[in-house]
Order: C-alpha cells, then sequence, then structure tokens
C-alpha cells in the first residue's frame, strides 16, 4: 500500500527541450510513504520479473517513500506493448472460463486425473509415492480452475482438505487481511487440515488466475498413518509456517531475515511425545510448542504451554506431554540472536 504525500518529477535525459518544457507543464510524480511488511519485500527481491528487477534496481529508495515515474512518447511501438499485457489477461481469463467448462465433462474428468498424478509425481512431497498411490489420490482430488481475486478458504474456516497449487500465485493473509507470504506453483498448503483438524489460521486468496488441485483428508490419511517419511515431510511444513508466524515480531528474532528464522528451525531437533511422556530440556534451548501441550514446573507452580509458543529455556528442566504433542528444540547459538536470546 501507499500514500501520496508530496509531489517531483524526474525526467529521462533524452528528451528534446521542448518536450520536457511540455511535460513538466502536464506531469508529476509521486512521492509515495510505503506499507509493506518484511515478507513483503523478501518476496518482491526475490522476484524474477524483469519489470519488479527493473524498479528495484532502479529505486534503490522506494522503501523511504521514493516512488519511480517512467514517460514514455507515444507510439505505434509502445501502444502495442501496453495492450498486449491486456490482451494476454484477457485470453487467460477466457482460457479459465473454458477450462472449468470442460473439467465439468468426462473427458475433462480423466484429463483431470492425469494432470493431477503430473503435478503431485514432481512435488517433493509426493514424490516418493509409488505410480498406483498418486493414482487413487487422483481419483479422489479435485482440480480448480480459479480467476484472480478468489479465496481459496477464509480463516477460521472448518479445514479438511490440502491444497496444490499447480499454476498461478496465491497470497497468504491474516484474519485482519495483512499480507503474510506468497505461493507459486508447486506449493502445498493446508497441511493443517491433516495434521491438527483445527480451523484454518489464515485466508488464501489468488493473486493470479490459478489451476489448484485439493485432496481430501480422508485421501491422504491413511498414507500419513503408513508412511512416516510423508508425515514427518508434512509436520516440518507445518512447523516452518508456524514457527514464523509465532517469532517474526520478538525481539532476538525479528532482526534476522525470514530465510534465517526458517533455516534456525530446520536446524532444530523435533521430537513427538505421547501422552505423560517426559523431556529432558537443557539450558540455553528455545523450546518451541508446535502442537498439543506440555506441563513444567516453575517456582512451584505447575506452567502449561501450548501449541505455537516458544519458551526460553534458562536453566535445566524436565517437562511432561499432557496430550500428544510436538515440539522442536532450538539452539539459538546457530544464529547470532543477539542481545536477549
Amino acid at each position: 500500500m501507499s500514500r501520496i504525500t508530496s509531489t517531483e518529477v524526474v525526467l529521462p535525459s533524452s528528451l528534446s527541450a521542448e518536450a520536457r518544457h511540455q511535460l513538466t507543464d502536464s506531469l508529476y510524480a509521486v512521492h509515495a510513504q510505503l506499507f509493506e511488511s518484511e515478507e513483503e519485500r523478501e518476496a518482491w527481491a526475490s522476484h524474477d520479473r524483469p519489470d519488479a528487477l527493473y524498479f528495484l534496481e532502479t529505486a534503490t529508495s522506494h522503501a523511504e517513500g521514493h516512488g519511480l515515474l517512467t514517460v514514455a512518447p507515444i507510439t505505434l511501438e509502445t501502444v502495442l506493448s501496453m495492450a498486449r499485457p491486456l490482451l494476454k489477461r484477457r485470453l487467460r481469463q477466457s482460457m479459465v472460463k473454458l477450462a472449468a467448462r470442460v473439467l465439468g465433462t468426462r473427458l475433462g474428468a480423466r484429463l483431470c486425473r492425469s494432470l493431477v498424478v503430473h503435478a503431485l509425481r514432481h512435488v517433493p512431497l509426493f514424490a516418493q509415492l509409488d505410480e498406483a498411490t498418486l493414482r487413487v489420490l487422483a481419483e479422489r482430488a479435485e482440480l480448480l480452475v480459479l480467476p484472480a481475486g478468489r479465496e481459496v478458504f477464509q480463516a477460521g474456516s472448518a479445514s479438511d482438505e490440502l491444497y496444490l497449487l499447480e499454476t498461478g500465485v496465491v497470497h497468504v493473509l491474516t484474519q485482519g487481511g495483512k499480507f503474510m507470504d506468497e505461493l507459486g506453483s508447486g506449493a502445498v498448503f493446508g497441511e493443517l487440515a491433516l495434521l491438527t483438524r483445527e480451523r484454518r489460521t489464515a485466508t488464501v486468496r489468488t493473486a493470479a488466475a490459478s489451476t489448484l488441485i485439493r485432496i481430501p483428508r480422508s485421501a491422504l490419511l491413511p498414507l500419513l498413518e503408513g508412511n512416516e517419511h510423508l508425515r514427518e515431510r508434512m509436520w516440518k511444513t507445518l512447523a516452518e509456517r508456524r514457527f514464523d508466524d509465532v517469532v517474526r515480531g520478538l525481539e532476538g528474532y525479528g532482526h534476522l531475515g525470514r530465510t534465517r528464522r526458517l533455516s534456525l528451525l530446520r536446524s532444530g531437533e523435533h521430537r513427538e511425545l505421547r501422552p505423560q511422556e517426559w523431556q529432558k530440556i537443557e539450558a540455553g534451548t528455545h523450546l518451541f510448542v508446535l502442537s498439543g501441550a506440555v506441563d513444567f514446573e516453575h517456582q512451584g507452580l505447575v506452567v502449561t504451554q501450548r501449541d505455537s509458543t516458544l519458551l526460553e529455556v534458562g536453566q535445566p528442566l524436565r517437562v511432561r506431554a499432557r496430550e500428544a504433542t510436538r515440539l522442536v528444540l532450538l539452539n539459538p547459538q546457530a544464529e547470532a540472536l543477539g542481545p536477549g536470546a
């Protein structure tokens, strides 16, 4: 988001004196105060779009509110260059509508299953599944073709499906509508439905025309119960999202970029505790409770830490799982967390 606060004009040196005079009288650029999150800045910095790269390289102070205005002469070539993206967008919208109609036919259903098998085979999470298993999943899966701006699901809604973004882009938003993350082709989301049955913690909305594969929990649950590798991969995917949500605003973690925060989590030790099982925690460890709950005694009181919480352990202690619990033991020395860690 941006808010216009002042004006300034910077004209290309290649313009003639007369053209510069005319433009100075009729055009202005804007100085904008930007409101963008750390995740938005990192998402744009990793973009491979030529226009995004040009902006980031040219408007180096845009985060301080300095905008960039490009002035171009009105020629046939420039008009065509502006028309092409519009025509492509209209064509894409037409193709989305056509694809949605085709999927409703018997032929479309067969094509859908073949597409789902192909897509699952190229996703790391499912790559090790055999062909027969992939075909079983494809039989139960549903292919969704959505236009830009359509909500896939809302924060707070019941969760019972896993999603694979086959093509397109989606934005992950907080319950209040704040941007959290951008996911591209090949991304898997909605794993919360399979692992905890909790309600959705975020809203997911298409940022461009997108094709998604929706797999019901009932189809994947038998796989999770019989495939430990798949189950662990899914838990680690969930851990990364929840951990970043919890620590990005904490002193000692906030100054780390998202990549470094996730690197710290991946270097941690994942543990699964049965109800009433004990776990010893060394001093200096950061304990991240991913799901479930643990009890520990502190100054004569029993304190409970529930899922999606971080505890900095100052002295050795033992914790006991109140229920089936997933936790991660982190070594803060693996990253320079700075004062207060």
